[in-house]
């Protein structure tokens, strides 16, 4: 009956906004700074990669939609804290520190592209590419420390070690935010949130009453202005963001323009001369949304293969704005 007199859903993110929004309405009222954070909270989940949400998740997306710039403070520093111990060998998609030679105490990815993984003798050098996008020259392995961990996976664990710092930040919150912040804990608790399941009380931890609604808010929240992307770059995106990606498609131009935004782009050009990695499929896709919102587009020294190519030649269907790709 809520939806008397209205079109039906054409596409899943439509049918997911009308899901959502009767999820809401029949548990209750919800405010529109509510339903900021709700959407905040699924974004910062998808980020870190998590679909256990914890308590300082739903801190760290408060704040970063009243006071952005002190979230990203906190982040950089945890971005500085020490690795952790690990005594295994570096392999590729590992987060590390490069501790000798011209690129000293600088940190990067080591790249999951196999063309970046070299042989001398018998032992393997390494290239690391560094949050800038450029490329480290060939590195021995005690050149590197490692983490042990992926990037996303160690600046999760690095802003835990955060919590507290974060919980003050959010002290300086709007009212009308820290309000909805403390609704969110305790309907949560009650079992009065609908779109988000209490798994335990002590310590918090919830998660998305299903995945796809993460994915969902995700998307959305990638489209609207002020939408920064922490950790690993769309280019070099895993697999679980593929969703938000199907979502973002059927979303449109807003969600394209919102993807580069969100990526720090602000020129009409893009040089991902030998960064793709991640996923293939997903980054493909990736690659297929920037071309709708760029006019120049470098592709060269990637290992984009047949499958990749046709991904890029139906992204290129009936594209105006594109006028250059390499």
């Amino acid at each position: 009956e809520l939806r008397s007199g209205l079109p039906m859903p054409t596409t899943v993110a439509e049918l997911y906004k009308v899901a959502s929004d009767v999820m809401l309405s029949r548990s209750g009222e919800a405010s529109g700074e509510l339903r900021r954070l709700l959407q905040a909270i699924f974004f910062e989940a998808q980020v870190s990669q998590r679909r256990v949400i914890e308590d300082m998740q739903l801190d760290e997306a408060a704040l970063g939609l009243e006071r952005p710039a002190a979230l990203e403070a906190i982040r950089k520093r945890a971005a500085a804290s020490p690795l952790p111990p690990f005594d295994g060998r570096a392999e590729n998609g590992h987060f590390v520190e490069i501790v000798t030679g011209e690129h000293s105490g600088m940190r990067g990815v080591i790249a999951r592209d196999k063309s970046n993984l070299h042989l001398e003798g018998t032992k393997a050098t390494y290239k690391v590419t560094f949050s800038d996008g450029k490329t480290s020259s060939r590195l021995w392995p005690s050149q590197l420390r490692s983490s042990g961990l992926d990037e996303t996976a160690f600046l999760g664990r690095a802003m835990a070690a955060c919590a507290a710092e974060v919980r003050t930040a959010c002290g300086q919150l709007p009212a009308a935010m820290r309000d909805a912040l403390a609704e969110v804990r305790c309907r949560v608790a009650r079992d009065e949130l609908p779109l988000l399941s209490l798994l335990q009380t002590e310590p918090l931890q919830l998660q998305s009453s299903h995945l796809s609604f993460q994915e969902y808010f995700a998307a959305r929240a990638i489209c609207e202005e002020g939408t920064r992307l922490s950790g690993a770059p769309p280019w070099q995106w895993p697999a679980g963001w593929a969703n938000v990606l199907a979502f973002g498609a059927e979303m449109g131009e807003p969600f394209a323009k919102g993807l580069k935004r969100a990526a720090g782009v602000e020129a009409d050009f893009l040089d991902l001369t030998g960064k793709l990695g991640g996923d293939p499929p997903t980054v493909m896709r990736v690659v297929a949304l920037f071309s709708g919102v760029l006019t120049t587009l470098n592709l060269g020294r990637n290992k984009i293969g047949d499958e990749g190519g046709v991904a890029i030649a139906e992204g290129l269907r009936g594209n105006g704005v594109l006028k250059e790709l390499n």
